[in-house]
């Protein structure tokens, strides 16, 4: 006889919540290499984030069903209305292009943490997920410590 999963087993194998944490940790090894290697590996751990972001994105619209409201109102259009105006900004910055590719480094993650989040809300217990977050993310945050212990 097979043993039922806790939910806490079925959000950590939940594909939106795997791809959070490897967001996360993408981004504190990010930082860590780029403190090693003084800033030479930020362009190579940019585009790695930006693929999996990519990837974690098309994962999360995928798993959307449209029967379900995905996009709560009014909170996703306080996020497209703060989004506007971020965008809006750029066109008033003296490098436009720049501009707009940093805030787009910004509102990309966000937008994408808004509806992972809220999927993850709509499918789990809040309690539990939060649980589940504390659980990765002290994991998450040890691996620097870990590997500055293990390097010296």
């Amino acid at each position: 006889m097979r043993n039922k999963k806790t939910i806490q087993q079925q959000i950590f194998r939940n594909v939106d919540f795997v791809f959070l944490n490897v967001n996360a940790i993408l981004v504190i090894i990010g930082y860590a290499m780029a403190v090693y290697t003084n800033a030479d590996s930020v362009a190579l751990m940019k585009i790695i984030k930006s693929f999996v972001l990519a990837v974690s994105c098309v994962s999360i619209f995928r798993n959307i069903s449209l029967n379900k409201n995905p996009f709560p109102s009014p909170t996703f259009i306080y996020i497209m209305v703060f989004a506007f105006w971020v965008l809006l900004m750029t066109f008033f910055a003296e490098n436009i292009f720049y501009a707009v590719s940093r805030s787009m480094t910004f509102l990309l993650p966000f937008v994408y943490l808004y509806i992972a989040l809220h999927n993850l809300a709509y499918k789990y217990p809040v309690f539990d997920l939060i649980k589940a977050f504390i659980r990765s993310f002290n994991l998450i945050y040890a691996l620097p410590v870990w590997l500055f212990v293990a390097s010296g």
